[in-house]
């Protein structure tokens, strides 16, 4: 990726502004394009949520819930608080088909006129 010239109106911008990055989580590749975008963002000033970092693992939560919808909506209900909190949703359209699970978030998103 190439480096972006900081100018101060973006500059102002930036300032105080949460990305949430809605994509594909499902492999090695994806993962580190994800965190290639996140590593871009949060140099040119912007916090972010990136879901496979800062969110929680169902792998993880089935080793602590012995109902696997529970450990669901423990995720998707974290997801919620998240878009909540962003001011901008980073939907990662790189694959043959829009991931399902970042279209949803971006509906979310749109509900709470989060820009997309």
């Amino acid at each position: 990726m190439t480096s972006v010239r900081k100018s101060n109106s973006v500059l102002g911008w930036i300032n105080d502004k949460k990305v949430y990055i809605a994509g594909p989580l499902f492999s090695h590749a994806e993962l580190e394009f994800n965190e290639k975008i996140d590593i871009y963002l949060r140099n040119l000033g912007f916090e972010t949520f990136l879901p496979q970092r800062d969110g929680y693992l169902l792998a993880d939560l089935m080793a602590q819930y012995s109902n696997k919808q529970e450990a669901i909506d423990i995720i998707f209900y974290k997801d919620i608080e998240e878009i909540k909190s962003c001011d901008v949703i980073l939907l990662i359209l790189d694959g043959r088909v829009p991931d399902e699970g970042a279209c949803v978030e971006v509906g979310l998103a749109y509900a709470y006129n989060k820009d997309v």
